[in-house]
């Protein structure tokens, strides 16, 4: 015969297992959103920081890719990064691409910048 303490320990135990179970799937699907972001490109522009230091860099002196994607690529696995500048025209091995915080995100401030590109993350509003 079952004890009222040992059928509310029970029911503790399944609403535990349902909380886990949830914030599971919650994670898995905002690594999800993260890693298949949709991005607006901008070829041969920049957008500005936006703050005071001047500096959005997420990644300190950027890194070196081979390909605008794969500047993406890096954006998307950066935590808290919003947006990448790359450097299409380099030929060395140095750092061409920049992954970026943009705040505030204004796309309706870039600027011409020849030769490089940039994507920012599209946000949604609802």
């Amino acid at each position: 015969m079952s004890t009222p303490e040992g059928r509310g320990m029970a029911t503790l135990i399944g609403l535990g297992m349902i909380v886990v179970i949830a914030a599971v799937f919650i994670g898995i699907y905002l690594d999800f959103k993260k890693k298949n972001s949709t991005y607006i490109v901008l070829k041969d522009q920049q957008i500005p920081c936006g703050n005071l230091s001047g500096s959005c860099d997420l990644v300190q002196g950027g890194v070196h890719v081979t390909s605008d994607q794969q500047c993406q690529s890096v954006c998307d696995t950066t935590s808290e990064c919003n947006g990448w500048l790359y450097d299409r025209l380099s030929n060395g091995s140095g750092p061409n691409c920049w992954v970026k915080y943009l705040s505030p995100l204004v796309p309706s401030s870039a600027e011409s910048l020849p030769g490089w590109d940039m994507g920012y993350k599209i946000t949604a509003t609802s």
